[in-house]
């Protein structure tokens, strides 16, 4: 038989757990591309775009399927843009993905492709992107 202590404590443990996953919300400064060349594994469909994190230069990802993007970046008259993201973390506070949600403020359709990736070795270098401290 549980005291009304113990089942207390449970239901503050699972509130805590459940607080430490979700969804957070970063903006980082990105550097982008519309080169079809290959960089650095595969060369980029038509009309897709490239950025790189400029806190991680190694550290890229691709939006693909936003056929009006590249033309608004270009007209933008910069090769910097501001980048707002889904970050999505792990109970344990991890970063488990993310995912694109707006481009100099145009929003990007959920429906968009791309992928992500790095290239080189720089100590924040992973797969999921620069980061680090978003789901502590």
């Amino acid at each position: 038989m549980r005291t009304a202590g113990s089942v207390g404590f449970i239901i503050a443990v699972v509130l805590f757990v459940r607080s430490c996953s979700g969804t957070r919300h970063v903006t980082e400064n990105v550097q982008w591309s519309g080169d079809q060349k290959p960089y650095p594994h595969r060369p980029l469909p038509v009309g897709a775009v490239r950025f790189n994190f400029i806190s991680d230069p190694d550290q890229y990802f691709v939006v693909t399927d936003v056929p009006w993007l590249l033309d608004r970046l270009r007209a933008s008259g910069s090769n910097t843009a501001t980048a707002e993201f889904d970050v999505y973390c792990t109970w344990r506070g991890q970063v488990k993905g993310f995912g694109i949600r707006a481009v100099n403020g145009n929003s990007i359709p959920g429906q968009a492709g791309g992928w992500s990736g790095g290239a080189g070795s720089s100590p924040t270098s992973h797969d999921l992107g620069p980061f680090p401290g978003a789901c502590q």
